[in-house]
């Protein structure tokens, strides 16, 4: 490492998993008044991807009715527009989830539906979709969610039944999984019996031997953990305790010691349950919220590198923001002006800051909510990405690059435990470079790592003292990978410039 060693040493800090300083709350949020685009018929659950190849995010949604998911192609700008033709499924959908089932780059979605099937559902470049494997899920298909439960790094399929409770009991539930081949295509292997109606589903990596694991939510509030084996089956595991009637529930790493956490959401609060490394929960701590909280989703809304939670609730969408402790600020609402379901954050119109996409299954459409803060590093896409197995490596920036604040830098779309050097210069002048396009050069860091079992990198790190105001800086990812040009795929480059 040359150059400004105090900097190298942040990010390698960052890498070996060395605690950072807790870093204060940021100026309050603001976000503009929600602009509303058609959305079929009654849209409950949202997804943000991008399923063309222009780069921009989009959206698609499942939708109660016939139309069952949709599909919103996003633009310059932050604009989307509805495919009235971009139907799924002839039936009304249950839940969605997006992920790359074939590796071309492009994300897919899969869907349950209300004819009892799960289906996958693979992008062309022009962002229509073609149908491809479905299968029956007896006793209904309920809520479904992506992992990789057998820990070969593609995304696998996990679908819940749910029969409904009645006057006579709770109703029963199983959680099915279909493990992803690579190819686009899936294969049941497992299905474990639960007892109870599963109405939320999450997938996470509790205890550290690499591959996914799932958490069921039954009606009575109670979460059954089950840990994923080389075989694509699942292993109880204990459980945990939410609260009765609660759906929304997601994996996320809350306090930022490498551990996934889980965050549910019912009608009083919003509960936190630190994960402990081991495939066990700490006692949940609870976040009093809006009531009757109907969708969640996790993002950095105020760029300090800590992770926030948004909550859709009523007429309106709350946003908690995170401490960087598992802890979160007092809820701070927004109003939509119509009755809101399910929320995704993204950064829709490319200027480095999360925005949200709320639901209105009532009047059939979505409302959009740009985040009006201004990081004040401004952070540049450069392109120069060379693609491998996985497609085109992403690498996403975040941080006020000011001394003793918080940022992030998260590589996604690799290969999966793959090794990988991240590159810091000083300049920006693009030397060839195993088949591609290096942009940085006169480094200051040369980080040496590997790729998780997602094919993710994710740093967490501090600014050090000393950067001058205009300074830049340039990153990109060089990854180990034999689908590469020369065995090297390249993440696209970033430049950040201190305010």
């Amino acid at each position: 490492m040359i150059g400004n060693p105090r900097f190298a040493l942040a990010l390698a800090a960052a890498v070996c998993g060395a605690p950072a300083p807790a870093a204060g709350q940021a100026a309050a949020l603001q976000f503009s008044a929600p602009g509303f685009v058609q959305a079929g018929d009654q849209p409950q659950e949202i997804v943000a991807g991008h399923f063309d190849a222009d780069g921009d995010v989009d959206l698609a949604t499942a939708n109660a009715k016939l139309d069952a998911a949709n599909v919103l192609l996003g633009h310059l700008g932050g604009a989307f527009q509805f495919d009235a033709g971009s139907v799924l499924s002839p039936s009304g959908a249950v839940s969605i989830a997006v992920g790359d089932f074939n590796g071309d780059g492009r994300d897919d979605l899969a869907t349950s539906d209300s004819d009892e099937h799960v289906t996958v559902h693979l992008s062309r470049a022009d962002g229509s979709f073609e149908t491809g494997d479905s299968f029956v899920i007896p006793d209904h298909a309920g809520p479904l969610t992506l992992g990789d439960v057998d820990g070969d790094g593609i995304q696998d399929v996990l679908v819940a039944s749910a029969v409904g409770a009645s006057e006579f009991g709770n109703g029963s539930g199983s959680v099915g999984v279909f493990l992803g081949l690579g190819d686009g295509h899936l294969a049941p292997v497992s299905r474990v019996d639960i007892g109870e109606a599963v109405i939320g589903l999450a997938a996470g990596e509790f205890n550290g031997d690499g591959r996914d694991d799932v958490v069921a939510l039954v009606l009575g509030g109670e979460g059954f953990i089950f840990l994923g084996n080389a075989d694509g089956t699942l292993s109880p595991a204990g459980n945990i305790v939410a609260a009765f009637n609660t759906a929304v529930i997601l994996v996320d790493d809350f306090d930022a010691d490498g551990l996934a956490d889980l965050a549910t959401a019912n009608s009083q609060d919003i509960k936190i349950f630190l994960g402990q490394g081991d495939g066990s929960f700490a006692s949940p701590v609870g976040f009093a919220a809006e009531l009757n909280i109907d969708g969640l989703d996790v993002a950095d809304f105020d760029a300090d590198g800590t992770r926030d939670l948004a909550a859709t609730s009523g007429t309106a969408v709350a946003v908690l923001l995170g401490n960087g402790d598992g802890s979160f600020a007092t809820a701070v609402s927004f109003p939509v002006g119509k009755q809101t379901e399910g929320v995704v954050a993204g950064d829709f119109n490319a200027d480095g800051s999360q925005d949200l996409a709320v639901t209105c299954d009532v009047n059939d459409s979505l409302a959009i909510l740009l985040n009006l803060a201004t990081p004040a590093a401004v952070w540049s896409q450069l392109g120069s990405a060379d693609p491998g197995i996985d497609g085109l490596p992403v690498l996403f920036g975040a941080g006020t690059q000011v001394a003793g604040s918080p940022a992030v830098l998260e590589l996604s779309h690799a290969k999966p435990l793959a090794p990988a050097v991240l590159f810091v210069g000083l300049l920006n002048h693009p030397d060839f470079f195993k088949g591609g396009t290096l942009v940085p050069t006169v480094p200051i860091v040369i980080l040496p790592t590997t790729t998780n079992a997602s094919g993710l990198v994710p740093l967490s790190f501090h600014w050090p003292a000393g950067l001058p105001s205009g300074f830049d800086l340039f990153y990109q990812w060089a990854i180990a990978d034999p689908a590469a040009s020369q065995g090297v795929a390249l993440s696209n480059a970033l430049q950040s410039i201190t305010p």
